[in-house]
């Protein structure tokens, strides 16, 4: 399953976005290869001006660590002859129990699917 995400690119310190463009990028979830990139139209100078956002620490990493659960759990793979079953680690938000997509680098926000 693909998840989406979607982030914005700014030119400068007054976080002025880069309108209207958008980067594709297709990750082989098996292998962990670029399998498509596909960027947008910007000249160096705006990806030069490009002002990268903060990181969450180490700490508050720590602390969004306690919010979560692992579940152990039977997964079915499907196979063209026969489907098996195997166990499974998965990650989860302690509460609500919903199944963790990733978590946001720059806030430390869980994001769950729906």
């Amino acid at each position: 399953m693909l998840v989406p995400e979607i982030f914005s690119l700014f030119k400068d310190s007054n976080y002025n976005r880069i309108e209207d463009e958008h980067f594709y990028l297709s990750v082989n979830m098996t292998t962990g290869f670029i399998e498509f990139l596909m960027g947008p139209r910007i000249t160096i100078a705006n990806l030069k001006a490009y002002k990268r956002r903060s990181l969450i620490t180490k700490e508050q990493f720590q602390s969004t660590l306690k919010n979560i659960d692992i579940i152990l759990k039977w997964a079915h793979e499907y196979d063209e002859v026969e489907t098996s079953e195997k166990f499974i680690y998965s990650l989860a938000e302690k509460k609500p129990q919903k199944k963790i997509a990733c978590i946001n680098a720059e806030t430390g926000e869980i994001i769950c699917y729906s």
